[in-house]
């Protein structure tokens, strides 16, 4: 019964945290397809980001970790497997650290999937729990704009812009983070 335990943790699933270089996130699919033999499940979060060009509001969507990415695979849990990926086209790096903090990660990625809308992008509700002082609005009128936090209620959010104190509901129609 103790050997059937450490078993079935081995093959619990495994986690990398790497980075991708700029535009080549293709090309890492396709190098882990040649040494793997499959392509591995990838978490990649978005966001949405409003942004004005010439006098309309475009919605784009951004990676939320930047050029980081979480990689899944049955596979990874062979450390010598591992070690072959440090020299793969489109890799930036491979976070070392990474295997240690396995339930984290978890934690971390169910966290983002709970509070994504039907594309995976992250929602409002990802942010709103946390506890901040200074912020940015990432859409809307006040896109690009930072603001201090007075209050951080449940419903509302009391920020100053400009010297100026405001009220913000909060709702689906404004997207900010803390910076």
């Amino acid at each position: 019964m103790m050997n059937s335990k450490r078993n079935s943790k081995r093959k619990s699933k495994m986690w990398l945290i790497l980075r991708h270089k700029k535009g080549e996130l293709k090309i890492l699919q396709d190098e882990f397809k040649k040494k793997l033999g499959n392509i591995p499940e990838i978490f990649c979060p978005k966001i949405k980001i409003s942004k004005r060009i010439k006098n309309k509001t475009i919605e784009l969507k951004h990676n939320f970790l930047l050029d980081y990415i979480f990689v899944y695979d049955k596979k990874f849990s062979c450390k010598n497997l591992i070690k072959n990926f440090q020299n793969l086209r489109g890799l930036k790096s491979l976070l070392p650290n990474g295997i240690s903090y396995q339930e984290e990660i978890k934690k971390f990625i169910n966290l983002c999937k709970l509070n994504s809308d039907n594309e995976g992008c992250i929602k409002q509700s990802y942010f709103d729990n946390l506890n901040f002082k200074k912020g940015v609005f990432l859409n809307g009128p006040f896109a690009k704009i930072y603001f201090d936090v007075l209050e951080n209620r449940k419903s509302f959010l009391k920020v100053i812009i400009n010297q100026k104190a405001m009220t913000i509901t909060k709702n689906k129609n404004f997207i900010y983070r803390p910076v």
